[in-house]
């Protein structure tokens, strides 16, 4: 129940006077009949308690009690009059249609309840009760609502005392005054702090980062029990060195804990102990160092040589068949009865130098051809072809020898 529906009652002449007590309360349009007015108390009304509301009306004293409100059935069914149980329901609904509530012509019919039902969220979604001593601002006066609140203007204050309620708006831009009214509102995205001032509402900051603050009190993320956050970043733990109780060897890290003396080896435990053998490596950069270890490595693309790192040789091959590779090797070998000549395999049957005798060497003669079998016979066997065997042939005289 609630007093909007009084107001539509007085409009349609529907009061009754009063003659005796019981006409008397029949004067209430709506609630319930208390007795005599008093001089503090208006047609507004005021709020004895948190859920109950009195007002008069001539000079009898009408009043409701709000806590038996459940919801917003009123606002869900048809009536005669104008408006219905809630003012947040009631306000929307005129919003969309001002007939619903236009307390001289206009009533709460089937096009209200719908829209009550579809787009103010009245009937399904149900919500808050209005069960509080609240001021209706669009009728000037006291009524149920779903919250508590005074007239603003401080002009009838809630307690039904009669002493006018002091706004307290000192240093205040927004929030409540004190009597149920407001210092003022925020704008835009700003909000209302507990101070009455308007505070821009704080905009997360994470973009780019996985972890560390938002900037508004919370977190962007957060990493592993392993990681750390660093600039926003979850990053891995870097390697720390491992050389509790070592004096040399390896630290874990790519580093050493420690050199042991030239007289001295480190044991796995990484303690450096007396070496039977002397490591001698002198001016050698690396190779062996006499006692099983090294005096060094070359970096890739050279070799050790005499305890001495020189850039690794290149065989040189290209275009030659034989001969020397230039790094000590050789680039291949030519036939029995040939010979390297500037990197080529050639005959070794010449008359290259010779100005008589045979141009062919032992070597020659004893050479196969694939399709035919050696045949090896003695020099002085042989005879060139393109000459016939001298015949006759009369040798010179010994000359005489001269007298002494």
């Amino acid at each position: 129940m609630q007093r909007n529906f009084q107001a539509i009652a007085i409009a349609l002449g529907l009061t009754l006077l009063a003659f005796g007590a019981d006409e008397a309360r029949a004067q209430c349009s709506i609630g319930e009949y208390l007795g005599a007015c008093t001089s503090n108390i208006g047609y507004a009304g005021c709020c004895p308690t948190s859920n109950s509301i009195q007002w008069c009306e001539e000079d009898i004293l009408c009043g409701i009690n709000c806590s038996g409100n459940t919801g917003h059935e009123g606002c869900c069914t048809t009536s005669a009059f104008a408006g219905c149980e809630s003012a947040d329901v009631e306000a929307c609904v005129c919003a969309v249609d001002d007939w619903c509530c236009d307390s001289f012509f206009g009533s709460w019919d089937e096009y209200c309840v719908d829209i009550a039902t579809t787009q103010c969220g009245a009937c399904d979604a149900g919500g808050a009760p209005p069960v509080y001593c609240g001021w209706l601002d669009g009728e000037g006066f006291y009524d149920c609502r779903e919250n508590p609140s005074g007239d603003p203007t401080g002009v009838s204050p809630m307690a039904c005392g009669g002493t006018t309620c002091q706004r307290s708006c000192g240093g205040k831009v927004c929030g409540s005054d004190g009597c149920g009214g407001s210092c003022g509102t925020c704008s835009g995205n700003a909000t209302c702090n507990a101070s009455g001032q308007c505070v821009t509402a704080c905009v997360p900051q994470c973009s780019g980062k996985e972890c560390g603050s938002d900037g508004c009190g919370a977190s962007c993320g957060q990493c592993t029990s392993v990681q750390s956050c660093v600039a926003g970043q979850c990053e891995d733990p870097a390697c720390v060195p491992q050389c509790t109780g070592k004096e040399c060897g390896s630290n874990g890290c790519g580093g050493n804990c420690g050199v042991c003396p030239g007289a001295e080896t480190c044991s796995g435990a990484g303690q450096c102990e007396p070496s039977a053998c002397l490591p001698e490596c002198g001016t050698r950069s690396c190779g062996d160092d006499g006692c099983g270890g090294s005096c060094g490595a070359c970096t890739i693309g050279s070799s050790c040589q005499a305890g001495e790192c020189v850039a690794a040789c290149a065989p040189s091959c290209a275009g030659k068949s034989c001969g020397d590779d230039g790094c000590g090797g050789s680039c291949g070998t030519c036939g029995a009865a040939e010979q390297c000549q500037d990197g080529a395999c050639a005959s070794a049957c010449s008359c290259e130098g010779r100005a008589c005798g045979d141009d062919a060497a032992a070597e020659c003669v004893a050479t196969a051809s694939p399709d035919r079998p050696a045949i090896v016979r003695p020099i002085s066997a042989r005879r060139r072809a393109d000459r016939p065997m001298r015949t006759g042939a009369t040798r010179l005289a010994t000359p005489a020898r001269r007298p002494r």
